[in-house]
């Protein structure tokens, strides 16, 4: 893992989180291992890929302000209990001013899933996500063989 991180916010005491102050930081992190995320998921084996982080944050505590990028690029998993493996996983994620667009994909099997949508982080957490997708294997057990093709908007205001 490689990444620097800068953060500057200044606490005259332990309560002055709880204030409005004023932060500036920012966060640039690349890496190849993932295995911090498979500790996490325990059905998540042989998790490959890259992820790029390069993020700033300003505004206050109460009001913290995000731009920045992420990518998860030629990533791929296998989900033990599902018998599957998700692979050519791409995730793209750009953000100004606390508002983020997102565009995705991932094969399985013979299919694949792609995503796009928006986030906005304001008084309250406004997305909106499109996935679609085409013969996408989602189990491949012996008791289940399941694929699924969806077209689903999900949407929160």
């Amino acid at each position: 893992m490689t990444g620097v991180q800068t953060c500057a916010l200044p606490i005259s005491n332990v309560f002055a989180l709880f204030d409005d102050q004023k932060i500036d930081g920012s966060l640039s992190w690349a890496t190849k291992d993932f295995g911090f995320l498979e500790a996490l998921l325990s059905k998540a084996k042989n998790l490959q890929g890259e992820l790029k982080l390069d993020y700033s944050i300003s505004g206050t505590t109460y009001k913290p302000i995000f731009t920045g990028n992420a990518e998860i690029t030629n990533a791929k998993v296998q989900i033990t209990d599902l018998n599957t493996q998700l692979k050519n996983i791409n995730l793209i994620v750009n953000s100004t001013n606390n508002k983020f667009n997102y565009q995705g994909s991932v094969t399985s099997g013979q299919g694949a899933l792609n995503l796009t949508g928006e986030a906005s982080l304001a008084q309250t957490i406004e997305t909106k996500t499109q996935i679609s997708g085409n013969n996408f294997l989602v189990a491949n057990s012996d008791e289940y063989k399941v694929t699924a093709s969806p077209q689903l908007v999900l949407q929160t205001k």
